[in-house]
């Protein structure tokens, strides 16, 4: 090898180098005319499919799908909890309803009864052997013995249970009770009604001997547990649900409208219904408008633009973006940041680099 030969290959290397630096610069293909990875936007206004990035995912609802609750939101009941006549018969204090939920029962079980473990229980009358005698049955059924009538009385105890006494019928003696106890003519006291107790299924025995049936009017329209006071003067629990379908909001009920209402004036996006949920609009936005997209706000369609779709274009040709506005593009090429080469020219309207020397 002379020693010319060296540096003319070295100057070879180099031109070439000069060339492939003129024909790709930062991706582009100015060789092709037509740049790497186009840009969003035709003369007809079409969008090639691929290249359009929409900033923003869809919001809840977007793919179409029923509306749902959102985190946070107030879930409408699945399950119609018992009434409390239904849920406290025989019981009392706190209970668990057929829906799992917790629930105060009345601690007061009416006259003659007691609340215990949870369960009302007859109370014997403590002053029942009083004027009574030999065998009998109290008013919670269980069988006592009151003794004879004294040896020194001279008074022997009739069929009856008296000393002395015919005691009248107790149909007599309780008239105009339905529960609780009276006095017979003979001092005895005698249980009304069914022992003592109402014969009427889930009623309790008042003052007087008066049965009441809770008619659970307290509680419409009431949940979360909250204490009312029946119309038999017992406080007693709400619900911690509400019927199926229906909201609980505090300790109110609420029936939520229909979606449509709540959704009226929304074209998609988050929104809250008159018992306090938060459902999602479905999204009724066409392309290429999206949800929220374009400033549009929470509930409006509008189109987020990618941005000016010319690229390397040149030629004063009119091109739109994905959202349809129209960009002109730049008449001539050269060092104005679209053609990093001097010289640059258009050629259909893409920007290229003349050959070298490149400056």
């Amino acid at each position: 090898m002379t020693r010319g030969a060296l540096p003319k290959r070295v100057a070879a290397a180099v031109l070439l180098a000069v060339l492939s630096a003129c024909s790709v610069i930062a991706g582009v293909d100015f060789g092709d005319v037509h740049p790497q990875g186009d840009s969003v936007g035709s003369q007809d206004g079409s969008v090639p499919l691929g290249d359009a990035q929409i900033d923003g995912g869809p919001l809840p609802g977007d793919d179409g799908g029923p509306p749902g609750l959102v985190d946070g939101a107030v879930e409408a009941s699945s399950c119609t909890p018992d009434p409390n006549a239904v849920v406290c018969k025989g019981k009392c204090g706190d209970v668990v309803d057929n829906c799992g939920g917790a629930r105060k029962c009345s601690t007061d079980c009416g006259l003659g009864q007691t609340c215990s473990a949870g369960l009302c229980q007859c109370v014997p009358q403590a002053n029942w052997c009083t004027n009574r005698c030999g065998p009998s049955v109290n008013n919670c059924a269980q069988s006592v013995d009151c003794g004879g009538c004294g040896a020194d009385s001279g008074l022997t105890c009739s069929a009856k249970g008296a000393c002395g006494c015919d005691p009248q019928s107790d149909t007599t003696t309780c008239a105009g009770k339905a529960c609780g106890s009276a006095v017979n003519n003979c001092g005895q006291t005698v249980a009304c009604g069914n022992g003592g107790q109402c014969a009427i299924t889930g009623a309790i025995c008042l003052a007087g001997g008066v049965c009441c049936v809770d008619d659970g009017k307290a509680c419409v329209g009431r949940c979360g547990g909250v204490s009312v006071t029946n119309n038999c003067g017992q406080t007693v629990g709400c619900p911690q649900a509400c019927t199926a379908g229906v909201v609980c909001v505090g300790t109110s009920c609420c029936t939520p409208e229909a979606l449509a209402t709540t959704c009226a004036g929304k074209a998609c996006g988050p929104a809250t219904n008159n018992c306090g949920q938060a459902v999602t609009c479905p999204n009724t936005c066409a392309a290429p408008n999206t949800c929220g997209g374009g400033g549009a706000g929470t509930n409006g369609c509008g189109c987020t633009s990618t941005g000016n779709p010319c690229g390397t274009r040149c030629g004063g040709i009119q091109v739109t973006d994905n959202c349809g506005t129209a960009y002109t593009c730049n008449t001539s090429c050269g060092l104005d940041g679209v053609c990093p080469c001097a010289g640059g020219f258009c050629s259909n309207n893409y920007c290229s680099c003349k050959p070298p020397p490149c400056l």
